[in-house]
C-alpha cells in the first residue's frame, strides 16, 4: 500500500500531488482551501517512502506508475488530480 495522507472533506475525492522536495504536509494551508470541495487524498512520492533508493530514479515514469497504483487501491469514483510541478507532470502522465 503506498504511503498517503488523508486531510478530510466530504464529496468527491480529489488527489493532490506534491512537488519534489515538498512533502504532502508542507501544503496543508493550500490543501485546507480545497476541502470544501471534496476529500483530499496526498500519496506520497516514492522518494519519501521508508527504505527508497530515490538515486536509482532515471525519469519521473515511476511516479506516475505509483499514482495509477494509488488510484488502483482506491475504489471511489470519480477522482480528480490535483498537482504541483512533479506531481503536477505525475498527474497529467496518469490521466
Amino acid at each position: 500500500m503506498i504511503p498517503f495522507d488523508d486531510f478530510g472533506g466530504a464529496g468527491p475525492w480529489l488527489h493532490f500531488a506534491h512537488a519534489n522536495g515538498y512533502p504532502p504536509r508542507a501544503y496543508t494551508p493550500l490543501i485546507e482551501r480545497l476541502a470544501p470541495l471534496g476529500r483530499v487524498l496526498a500519496a506520497h512520492a516514492r522518494p519519501l517512502w521508508p527504505g527508497s533508493r530515490p538515486d536509482g530514479f532515471r525519469d519521473w515514469t515511476p511516479l506516475t506508475e505509483d499514482l495509477l497504483a494509488f488510484l488502483d487501491e482506491r475504489p471511489e469514483r470519480p477522482a480528480f488530480g490535483i498537482g504541483h510541478s512533479m506531481g503536477g507532470v505525475a498527474t497529467l502522465d496518469a490521466a
